[in-house]
């Protein structure tokens, strides 16, 4: 369906609301309504909705096709639809029978654009010509008054409509299309600045299995509940999208792949310990990738796609990333210890020389976890550094609350009361790693990204100013 309106053809909704408040003025109790592009009511006014007896807001979220025969429902969305690829106002007499109620209506039908130009929806003002009566015994107040409260109402539709046409109905996420345009731009940014943009490419594990067993409402609602997670895993400059069926799009501006697959596997884990209600649990399979230069969405696109397929392949509820970087040399190993491990940077040294002697270990630390756990190295030789790495945190955390003590640094206390959260989650994964309870996707998630990455570049940079030699 065409959504673009045709050069000078659109003549605008308030040609349908000066109908509207004329056939109101007059006397006369109109029909009126608004429908997104797939033709569900998105608003009417509580004549129409009393047609159907229906109470106020009844009619939201259904189609003719479910208040009227089926022969009437394809000639309205016949009309819909051309007035939509049109862009132009149409008018039209309708008749059909409601309730026992034989109707003839002169109906102005319209299109209602975006900000943007794209035909977001129809809507339609409709009066029986041949009683001219109303169908609602609802109190009315005057005929300017009643005029004014519905196209206050209209106007508050046309702001859900304008919502609708940018997120999926199901899940809240943003539509395929509405992604594509805030990737196209990340991708630019990229361009012009250099700022890293990775993508995640999520698809929920055996949904057909979901839909077959318990039928697809479940699946319906285990899909709002994936997206749901997704959301409180993802940061607020993320954009999370439906990308079509059971697959969704986490766009994450200004990551790089380290950061991407660090967040891809702490959400795997967040949706493998979800509790689905009726279905149970579920997971999920993520490919990761990091835009290049010169790269355009679709490649983009078809390179985290390719690396979430390889996780199906490798058995599911996994992560894969892709590591493609053209114009490198070297084997699959070495692009992946340059590009997956976290990288010490100047702009992170807190200017106390035992802190940042102690902070660059940590990443070292966490780096050799990382190259294990991309090697797929057994148990037995992660255990050690799992082991290695607590040690550190612990020793690190003991020497960093004495320091700020000593300063008098206001949040110390606070500090070390985070220290304890952040140990008694770390040590409480480790235990049921060892256990086999628990895969070391979680806990390699928390160490490297919560403790490590998160921690030590987020909370601690608060204490900062207030160490001696800070620059």
């Amino acid at each position: 369906m065409a959504q673009n309106k045709p050069p000078g053809a659109y003549a605008g909704p308030s040609f349908a609301l000066l109908e509207l408040l004329g056939l109101l003025l007059d006397g006369s109790s109109a029909l009126v309504g608004l429908k997104d592009l797939d033709g569900y009511y998105v608003y009417a006014n509580r004549e129409l909705e009393s047609l159907w007896g229906l109470p106020a807001g009844g009619i939201a979220g259904l189609s003719d096709a479910e208040l009227m025969s089926d022969a009437v429902a394809a000639q309205l969305r016949t009309r819909d639809r051309e007035v939509a690829e049109s862009g132009r106002p149409a008018r039209s007499f309708d008749r059909f029978v409601v309730a026992d109620k034989e109707l003839e209506c002169a109906t102005v039908r319209f299109a209602y654009p975006g900000d943007d130009g794209r035909i977001l929806g129809t809507g339609f003002v409709a009066i029986d010509i041949r009683e001219h009566q109303p169908w609602s015994n609802a109190p009315g107040g005057s005929a300017l008054a009643s005029a004014q409260r519905t196209i206050a109402d209209l106007t508050r539709a046309v702001e859900d409509l304008k919502l609708r046409a940018t997120t999926d109905r199901l899940t809240g996420a943003l539509n395929r299309g509405r992604l594509e345009e805030n990737a196209q731009f990340e991708l630019l940014r990229f361009e012009r600045y250099g700022h890293p943009v990775a993508m995640l490419f999520i698809d929920v594990d055996y949904f057909k299995r979901v839909n077959d067993e318990h039928g697809h409402p479940a699946g319906d609602r285990v899909l709002g509940a994936v997206a749901d997670v997704l959301r409180q895993c993802m940061r607020t400059t993320d954009l999370l999208g439906r990308w079509g069926g059971e697959e969704f799009v986490l766009l994450l501006p200004n990551t790089g792949l380290t950061s991407a697959r660090l967040l891809a596997e702490r959400i795997r884990a967040t949706i493998e310990a979800h509790d689905f209600g009726e279905v149970g649990r579920i997971t999920a399979s993520f490919g990761v990738a990091e835009c290049q230069k010169g790269e355009s969405l679709e490649t983009l696109v078809g390179r985290a796609d390719a690396a979430m397929y390889r996780a199906k392949k490798a058995g599911r509820n996994r992560v894969d990333i892709d590591l493609f970087n053209p114009g490198k040399e070297g084997t699959a190993d070495h692009v992946a210890a340059r590009f997956v491990h976290l990288v010490w940077h100047d702009a992170y040294a807190s200017g106390d020389a035992r802190i940042d002697l102690q902070h660059r270990a940590l990443f070292e630390l966490a780096n050799s976890l990382i190259t294990a756990v991309i090697e797929g190295r057994p148990k037995e030789e992660i255990s050690p550094l799992v082991q290695a790495l607590l040690d550190e945190v612990v020793s690190h955390f003991g020497s960093e609350v004495a320091i700020l003590r000593k300063l008098g640094y206001p949040g110390a206390e606070e500090h070390a009361a985070i220290h304890g959260q952040l140990l008694a989650r770390g040590v409480a994964l480790a235990e049921k790693f060892e256990r086999d309870q628990l895969g070391i996707g979680e806990l390699f998630s928390f160490l490297a990204y919560d403790v490590v990455a998160q921690h030590m570049l987020a909370e601690d940079r608060k204490f900062f100013p207030y160490l001696p030699n800070r620059r």
